[in-house]
């Protein structure tokens, strides 16, 4: 037990350091609907391994849909799509649910 928090405790710390120099991943669709896009930023100095799982609804489609989205993300980088899904047509994404995402320094 003792060596399970322990072990979180290591995961976490990283990640709270994380929260505060970087804009964590996240999912959202382009003006037309028609590509869900990752976008992730990295104001700090520091290199990551990025995970963003993001739901997402189609016009017409009842279930919630899942993409995800694996990357290194460089130190000193702006707003950028790291990964994309096209839909094809615009409307063709009609709501993108929020986002979990996960950033590992590396």
């Amino acid at each position: 037990m003792l060596r399970a928090i322990i072990a979180m405790a290591a995961i976490l710390l990283p990640m709270s350091a994380l929260a505060e120099t970087t804009w964590m991943p996240t999912c959202r669709l382009s003006a037309d609907r028609s590509t869900l896009e990752v976008v992730a930023a990295n104001p700090s100095d520091q290199k990551y391994y990025c995970q963003a799982w993001c739901r997402m609804k189609i016009t017409g489609e009842r279930p919630v849909q899942k993409f995800d989205c694996t990357f290194n993300l460089a130190s000193n980088v702006g707003e950028k799509v790291m990964c994309r899904k096209d839909g094809g047509s615009a409307n063709y994404f009609s709501e993108v649910l929020p986002t979990r995402s996960t950033c590992v320094p590396r």
